[in-house]
């Protein structure tokens, strides 16, 4: 028998920015800081945290505007923060590819599997429940 041609079952896990904001070195209170701010920064906030398993989901890093952008520090329970310095048209509203494709960059569900030491039906299962699902059939893929 031929081989069942099988789909990945995760396509893909987007978000959208919410808020933007410069960022400038600072040394006072600094050992405080959820992360080290040591040259200006175009800080970005996204609605996702590890309510909704974002601390197992990501590569370290997203898409945006067709740019790849890090993600900065530890994502909070409701929202992650990412760095768009590189990305400088960014603006709130934008789409963010946490997991799929953008542009010509990808970041695969294999590629957060491997780097968060998880078993590829963990990144699929890992998404929390607050996230909404869209769902699509076969024939609508293309």
């Amino acid at each position: 028998k031929p081989p069942v041609p099988l789909r990945p079952a995760l396509h893909a896990l987007k978000t959208h920015v919410i808020a933007l904001k410069e960022l400038t070195p600072r040394e006072r209170f600094a050992e405080r800081a959820p992360f080290p701010v040591t040259t200006p920064m175009r800080l970005g906030v996204v609605p996702i945290g590890t309510a909704d398993g974002m601390l197992w989901l990501h590569a370290g890093r997203v898409l945006v505007r067709g740019h790849a952008a890090p993600i900065v520090g530890s994502p909070s329970l409701e929202h992650t923060r990412i760095d768009l310095t590189g990305v400088p048209d960014a603006a709130v509203g934008d789409e963010v590819v946490i997991i799929g494709r953008q542009g010509d960059l990808e970041i695969a569900a294999a590629e957060v599997a491997s780097r968060r030491h998880l078993g590829l039906h963990h990144v699929a299962t890992t998404v929390g429940p607050r996230v909404p699902r869209v769902y699509i059939s076969a024939s609508s893929r293309g």
